[in-house]
């Protein structure tokens, strides 16, 4: 195993964006499919609720009409049970679908894995209307991570 992959670092930008199946905050399935044709700003965090992924969240959604505006749909996914996420999304006004993927396989198959800690790596792509991977941001500051990208995205 890699470095890279011990470190959840996630897949390369011209990587083929794998699709998935998972279970939203609303008990909705989200499949990367379904949004064949648009932009997908697709973030993996590590936990709900903890100080660095809250205030990622809160970036997100204080900066989804700019993200909306680009012409994205936002996705995040985490490891965390689909109560975690209702309670967190609810709580903090998440405008946007959050995406359990508690067994694991999503996050394995984007290689954001931390296998050591069994949860997620802080890492966002950003994904063609194709499926193809075009960009991949990591190590951005939590309470700024929105803001970051949109200041940095030339796709």
């Amino acid at each position: 195993m890699s470095i890279g992959n011990l470190l959840g670092m996630g897949l390369a930008e011209g990587s083929v964006a794998p699709d998935f199946s998972l279970k939203a905050a609303d008990h909705k399935i989200h499949t990367l499919s379904q949004y064949r044709g648009q932009k997908i700003l697709l973030y993996f965090y590590p936990q709900a609720f903890t100080p660095g992924c809250t205030a990622q969240a809160c970036s997100f959604r204080d900066e989804y009409t700019s993200l909306r505006n680009q012409g994205f749909t936002l996705l995040g996914v985490s490891t965390d049970e689909v109560s975690a996420l209702q309670s967190f999304t609810q709580k903090y006004k998440l405008p946007f679908a959050v995406l359990s993927d508690a067994n694991k396989k999503v996050s394995k198959a984007y290689q954001v894995l931390m296998p050591l800690v069994g949860k997620s790596n802080r890492v966002t792509f950003l994904i063609d209307e194709e499926g193809i991977i075009k960009k991949v941001f990591r190590f951005l500051p939590w309470k700024t991570y929105a803001q970051s990208i949109v200041e940095k995205n030339s796709f």
